[in-house]
């Protein structure tokens, strides 16, 4: 029995033993672990401050760019308002919209009878489109949509204006066509520009209603050629017809669809109505003047009023030839 109790006496203290053992261990992970909790909490914070004192460094760093880079560009705007202001020129300022607007209303107002000054113009507004595109590109590179789409809404107005000023030296011509010299086979040819011009224009006229036959029409000066087949004079019967071949390095369209913008330039071929005659009657010289709007009347081709089953059959396309500009490549077959 002695012995019985003894080794149960033996038995509790080896587990008491254990016990107090396990609960030290236990003690010491608790601790280790409350340990590297809070040195892990320190270096959080330690962190957290480096964190928060470079990003006062590099906001400072930002800002001190920020202000060097737009002392420059005010640098380098007053240079071009200086430059502009002692040239004397009229190029209106882009950055203010009223200059815009005031400009376009005087080009409006300033009516262009001689193809010669249209052109002017134009190239005076694609000098002022130049300014829009570089206001648009820094635009982009801010990020700033509502921007871009302002530049390229009086891109496109400006460039209809080109159009327009055009026309309305077209229409002129036409209304005083007469006073052109004509080949003896009563025929008018006109050219304006040069081959590597941004904007250039070809005219052929016919000064009879009758006996128009297919015929090749070339414009060396501006590097423009076309085909015009017979049945344009079914097509256009009645009428004195002029061509006028119409040539922009810019896509002149109002499309504002990048993705069908075209590359290498436009060419707009026009059909024209040569209005009626100047006529003498008694030392007096009487002219129809067409009514505001009318000056120019482009006839449609194929002209459905004029088509009947047998001309419809024989319509042909006019085939046109022009030089692309040498910064445009094309392959062996762009169609």
């Amino acid at each position: 029995e002695d012995e019985l109790n003894k080794a149960a006496d033996e038995q509790k203290r080896h587990e008491e033993k254990e016990r107090l053992q396990k609960l030290e261990e236990e003690t010491v992970k608790k601790q280790a672990a409350r340990l590297a909790e809070e040195l892990d909490s320190k270096k959080k914070v330690l962190e957290a401050e480096r964190l928060e004192e470079e990003q006062s460094i590099v906001s400072r760093m930002k800002g001190e760019r920020k202000q060097n880079l737009e002392y420059e560009q005010s640098k380098l705007q007053d240079r071009l308002n200086w430059q502009k202001f002692v040239s004397c020129t009229s190029r209106p300022n882009v950055a203010f919209e009223s200059e815009i607007t005031t400009y376009m209303t005087s080009v409006r107002e300033e009516r262009a009878d001689k193809m010669e000054d249209a052109l002017r113009k134009c190239r005076e507004s694609e000098d002022i489109i130049g300014d829009l595109m570089e206001l648009l590109c820094k635009a982009k590179e801010e990020g700033d949509v509502a921007r871009q789409e302002w530049c390229m809404k009086y891109v496109q107005e400006i460039r209809k204006l080109e159009i327009d000023q055009i026309d309305e030296a077209t229409g002129y011509l036409l209304q005083y066509i007469e006073k052109q010299d004509a080949n003896t086979q009563s025929q008018v040819y006109l050219a304006w520009g040069q081959q590597n011009d941004d904007i250039k224009i070809g005219f052929w006229g016919h000064l009879q209603s009758k006996g128009f036959r297919a015929k090749l029409i070339e414009f060396p000066r501006v590097a423009i050629g076309m085909e015009m087949p017979k049945s344009i004079a079914l097509q256009s019967m009645g009428h004195c017809i002029g061509v006028r071949a119409l040539y922009t390095t810019y896509d002149s369209t109002e499309n504002k669809d990048t993705s069908q913008l075209s590359v290498g330039g436009m060419i707009r071929v026009d059909l024209l109505s040569i209005p009626p005659f100047s006529k003498k009657v008694k030392g007096w010289t009487i002219r129809q003047v067409p009514s505001p709007g009318q000056e120019l009347l482009k006839l449609p081709y194929p002209n459905q009023e004029h088509a009947t089953t047998s001309t419809a059959i024989a319509v042909q396309p006019c085939k046109i030839e022009y030089k692309v500009p040498s910064h445009v490549l094309v392959g062996k077959s762009p169609t």
